[in-house]
């Protein structure tokens, strides 16, 4: 007998995974950007690094080991670089923290670089590679 395959809108499994973040008490913002990130990587067929991974999210942070209302802090800086505190932040919630203060440097200095400490699990890098491409931070050469 073959198994049949669920098929589910995306933007119905962003809301339900943003809502299970929520519940283990991250806020609507960074929840969203956690759910955002993993339905992302789902829809580029990337899917270890999906919504598979919520579960796991969710015991680590009923564990203490994420942080749902981190305390993210940028504790040295320069004109193109930074160094951020993520307080064990949920990797996307920290990461894209930082891609857009990153890109605001770019932007500015001709480069920017940022470096994160203390961070989780960050979800499939692309996402972020990608943030900066749309904002035009990218040239052929």
């Amino acid at each position: 007998m073959a198994e049949e395959m669920l098929r589910v809108e995306w933007q119905a499994l962003q809301d339900f995974t943003q809502k299970i973040f929520e519940g283990v008490g991250m806020p609507p913002k960074d929840a969203r950007i956690e759910a955002e990130v993993l339905v992302w990587a789902n829809l580029r067929g990337v899917d270890s690094h999906g919504v598979q991974r919520v579960a796991e999210y969710v015991q680590r942070a009923e564990l203490g080991y994420m942080n749902t209302q981190p305390n993210i802090q940028i504790v040295q800086e320069s004109a193109a670089t930074m160094l951020v505190e993520a307080d064990h932040a949920f990797g996307p919630v920290v990461t894209v923290f930082t891609m857009e203060r990153v890109i605001a440097k770019a932007r500015q200095a001709g480069i920017g670089w940022g470096l994160i400490r203390n961070t989780t699990h960050q979800g499939a890098m692309a996402y972020y590679s990608q943030m900066a491409a749309r904002a035009g931070m990218c040239r052929r050469v």
